[in-house]
């Protein structure tokens, strides 16, 4: 876990907007750093350095390479001459077993996510899981059994935990920033971006063998890095753009005031208004209906309701026959009729009429 505080490592290197020089503590900070990376053994944490030293040895500028080629020599030679002084170099008796272990827990933790491929088994899910599943992951501390609460790696946790579709969310997290930010180191040249998105790979190269987020002050430091790539790029003053923002910004303000606009003078029209009470109208008779038809069915037997399905369903046939479109006609002569009155009368008449020739055929049908 100590080995996963190397990003502090590349944020040091960091400078203040028109600093030429870092102070000397920033250096002495960074050996310091890289001695603890060798003390505490993690070879997950020496291959994270090295990953976020790579980064900056290929697209960093001539100070930063001349600055890491130093390094590297330095520590070459440190190395050479006292690797076994430090526990990293000293680990080779039990890499086969180290990942013998953990190579059965990852096994473990990939069937899980297959037997829970989408949504995983729940956010800290992971010990009350395996208790069930899979009861051979745990430690006897102090005669007691504590299970894994993660699978020796902060992939896999993420993976049997959230599933593909969280999993994927949570990287997207991590890797938009690092694009962005790299784009605009190749915009800007700034080196604050690389020694930002080397700092986070360094961490990423050894959370897949801890997870280490379940340490608080490792969350704070990700997503403080997190936090300052997104808002490097404030670094440089760019009113040209800056003015270009607000222009866009007006433009879109613009574009939303005309839509509301357009919205609400359909709102208030004579047309819409007069055509939402058919429209609320109808929704309640819906709701209403579907509410009645509940109650139906949980009050009577399956034959009544059924034949009480039929009934209604003929009935809804001749009432459609009764109608004979007449409200569709009335709606299409009003509009070219000069003789309203009339019009309306005829509508009425024919209306009573037809009314009660179909209640006469079904009366007659009924006897």
């Amino acid at each position: 876990m100590h080995s996963s505080w190397r990003p502090a490592v590349s944020c040091s290197l960091i400078r203040e907007p028109g600093q030429t020089k870092l102070p000397a503590k920033n250096y002495v900070f960074l050996i310091l750093t890289l001695i603890g990376i060798l003390y505490t053994g993690g070879r997950a944490g020496l291959g994270g350095w090295a990953l976020g030293f790579s980064l900056i040895v290929i697209f960093g500028n001539a100070n930063l390479k001349l600055y890491a080629t130093i390094v590297a020599i330095a520590m070459f030679v440190v190395i050479y001459n006292f690797k076994d002084s430090f526990s990293v170099f000293n680990r080779g008796e039990n890499i086969s077993d180290s990942y013998d272990f953990r190579m059965g827990i990852w096994r473990d933790a990939y069937n899980i996510f297959l037997n829970h491929p989408f949504f995983g088994i729940a956010p800290g899910n992971y010990a009350n899981y395996v208790s069930v599943h899979n009861p051979d992951q745990f430690w006897f501390v102090e005669n007691d059994f504590l299970y894994y609460d993660h699978p020796e790696s902060g992939y896999l946790k993420f993976l049997t935990e959230y599933g593909a579709i969280g999993f994927v969310c949570i990287l997207l997290l991590f890797i938009i920033p690092m694009i962005n930010a790299f784009f605009s180191y190749l915009k800007w040249k700034d080196t604050t971006f690389l020694l930002l998105i080397s700092a986070i790979l360094s961490w990423m190269a050894g959370f897949y063998t801890v997870y280490s987020l379940g340490d608080v002050r490792i969350q704070i430091m990700v997503t403080a890095i997190i936090c300052l790539m997104i808002t490097a790029y404030k670094r440089f003053d760019l009113p040209d753009e800056e003015r270009l923002r607000k222009k866009l910004k007006k433009r879109r303000n613009m574009q939303q005031h005309k839509v509301i606009g357009g919205i609400r003078s359909k709102l208030n029209s004579k047309l819409f208004q007069n055509s939402a009470w058919g429209v609320i109208a109808n929704i309640l008779q819906n709701v209403l209906l579907s509410v009645f038809f509940i109650v139906i069915a949980r009050e009577y037997s399956k034959s009544d309701f059924a034949n009480y399905v039929i009934a209604n369903t003929v009935y809804s046939f001749v009432v459609g026959f009764s109608a004979l479109g007449l409200g569709h006609w009335f709606i299409r002569e009003l509009i070219n009729t000069e003789n309203k009155k009339e019009l309306v009368d005829k509508f009425f008449k024919i209306q009573l009429y037809a009314g009660f020739v179909f209640y006469v055929i079904n009366i007659i049908t009924l006897l």
